[in-house]
């Protein structure tokens, strides 16, 4: 069976990549090639399931796929290794970090606004669902059908209020900028009061608008910058040369299976419905993708008709918008069967830049996005101290999910776009006036 020699390749690439990068946890490529090896074992355990023939075309791409991510992250240490020796070694000592302040009327401003805009944006897609006559098992399920298919896209009247749109934005970041206040906080302060908790209910509040749209894909992105944030302000205190205890380690593994249940159960708060059981769900959402994969391999007959066209969809809509003329096809790709009756279409973070791009294309797009995180990781915050290195966590836990849901999809469609630029702007320029602005109220 070749897929467990897919498994293999992949164990023996996140040996390389950890000790490549000095036993981090959390360097990207690591990450990245422990996400595909859970995901391949996850598949292999539906082996019989999922009638399982694997092609040594779909090992070998993916296999090579992971590998350049690696090499771009190994490039980028050599690279501030042999350009910043003669920079004072300052990541094997640890440096304090100051507690956050922030006045309570502030925070209660942040509050209050995320609520307001989270009740607005519920108004506005009773509107949408009511205007694009589409129902089917709940509201939120009903808008999140219409606000994703392309068979809606041309209707202005179903588009959200521009304003709104932006507000959106800002709720969104504030709510990173927030969780990283509570998380330094918690880290640093002798006292956990009520003023840190504060901060995290400003993040949840802002959290509100992801649950209506039913984006678990946010909620998720959220809990990957929850730990990005924590591990590394952990460092920053404690010194990067200094080891995660296990117990820490076992924590996170216990938190990640409790974490299971949590969402597929989300799945019927959110309004959606599944006949599978908790096995089968969390299998075809982690694994399923590397059978798709494969199927895909085995059976694909499309072209790309222009450059990125499902790699770079957002960033083709924004151009179109100043005159390109880029015929637009759905976020959503084409549908394949793991087994009678259950379908999928993710295809790891390889199918997209393979379909756009060709093999050697794919691998190049991979060691760009590997050397994009491991220049921020590496250079911008383990590579800077102190308060310089805050806007470059704040951005590179927000971005980290594109890593994390790696080997489940490419994530380039949504995150190469003016939302996220604008989020990312608006992350900076609220942490900038809270923190270096004297504001009285």
């Amino acid at each position: 069976m070749l897929i467990f020699l897919l498994l293999f390749f992949e164990i023996v690439l996140l040996f390389i990549s950890f000790f490549g990068c000095g036993r981090d946890l959390l360097a990207p490529s690591v990450v990245f090639c422990g996400m595909f090896v859970l995901s391949t074992i996850f598949a292999t355990l539906n082996i019989f399931t999922w009638n399982i023939d694997y092609s040594i075309d779909a090992v070998l791409i993916i296999s090579l796929g992971i590998f350049s991510f690696i090499l771009a992250e190994i490039s980028m240490r050599l690279l501030k290794n042999s350009f910043c020796h003669n920079i004072e070694r300052k990541e094997e000592k640890s440096f304090s970090f100051h507690p956050i302040h922030i006045k309570w009327a502030i925070m209660l401003l942040f509050i209050v606004f995320n609520i307001l805009i989270s009740f607005w944006y519920y108004k506005e897609i009773s509107r949408i669902v009511g205007a694009s006559g589409y129902f089917e098992g709940s509201l939120l399920h009903s808008f999140r059908v219409v606000s994703t298919e392309s068979s809606f896209a041309n209707n202005d009247s179903l588009a959200l209020n521009p304003l709104l749109n932006q507000c959106l934005k800002i709720v969104v970041a504030n709510s990173y900028v927030f969780l990283y206040f509570f998380i330094r906080n918690f880290f640093i302060g002798k006292e956990k009061n009520e003023k840190v908790y504060s901060f995290l209910l400003v993040s949840i509040t802002a959290l509100i608008p992801s649950i209506l749209s039913g984006a678990r894909g946010s909620l998720l992105q959220f809990l990957s910058a929850a730990l990005v944030y924590s591990y590394i302000t952990w460092h920053q205190i404690y010194g990067w040369n200094i080891n995660i205890s296990r117990k820490i380690i076992c924590r996170g593994i216990l938190y990640f299976i409790v974490g299971i249940p949590v969402f597929y159960y989300s799945t019927f708060w959110l309004g959606r419905e599944i006949n599978l059981d908790l096995f089968s769900y969390i299998s075809n959402y982690i694994g399923g993708s590397i059978q798709l994969f494969n199927l895909y391999m085995q059976d694909y007959d499309s072209l790309p008709q222009y450059f990125g066209e499902e790699s770079l969809i957002s960033l083709c809509s924004f151009l179109n918008k100043f005159g390109a003329d880029i015929p637009i096809i759905s976020l959503h790709l084409e549908p394949r069967g793991l087994t009678i009756g259950t379908i999928g279409n993710v295809y790891t973070f390889f199918r997209r830049p393979l379909h756009d791009f060709g093999i050697f294309g794919m691998i190049t797009f991979t060691y760009i996005v590997g050397l994009l995180f491991s220049f921020i990781y590496e250079i911008k915050v383990k590579g800077k101290f102190g308060e310089k290195t805050v806007s470059s966590i704040l951005i590179y836990g927000y971005l980290f999910y594109w890593v994390v849901i790696g080997s489940i999809d490419q994530w380039s469609q949504s995150v190469i776009s003016m939302t996220n630029l604008m989020e990312i702007i608006f992350m900076v320029i609220i942490y900038k006036i809270l923190t270096k602005v004297r504001i009285r109220i």
